[in-house]
């Protein structure tokens, strides 16, 4: 058996040599994407109606939306924010104010994607109801979108 466990190598190696290294490709989360490759739109409505439509050749990645309703009184009013996609309604976000005042808010994580075409409305149930809506999304386009 050899008396020696270990050895140093001839010549030592450099770490670093100068201008050789490139630092690692982080993969950014799903929101810093957004923030590079898509623009922000706030939008906000005081009446019933259609809020935003989808501009061809992009998607809306909602981040948040929120409905509110301002009536005075005792009335009993329900507001709801929907999506609009081919004449089928989906709520994504609706309150019942049982006094007729008060708000709101949902987040989507991840970000919920509408793709083109679709339209995002704001419905009330009482007929004199003042509601509001409003959300936060990035508008991004197509060919910026990775084809899995």
């Amino acid at each position: 058996m050899p008396d020696v466990a270990y050895k140093p190598s001839e010549k030592q190696l450099p770490i670093y040599s100068g201008g050789t290294i490139t630092p690692p490709k982080f993969m950014p989360t799903f929101v810093e994407w957004l923030r590079t490759k898509g623009q922000r739109i706030i939008k906000t409505k005081l009446s019933v109606g259609e809020i935003y439509s989808v501009p061809m050749g992009k998607v809306l990645f909602l981040t948040s939306a929120w409905v509110c309703s301002f009536e005075s009184g005792a009335n009993y009013n329900f507001a709801y924010l929907y999506l609009t996609d081919a004449g089928v309604d989906t709520i994504l976000s609706a309150q019942a104010f049982p006094t007729g005042t008060g708000n709101n808010s949902i987040t989507f994580s991840p970000p919920l994607g509408i793709i083109e075409g679709e339209k995002l409305n704001l419905a009330r149930s009482h007929a004199t109801g003042n509601v509001a809506c409003g959300f936060v999304g990035f508008l991004v386009s197509n060919k910026n979108i990775p084809q899995i």
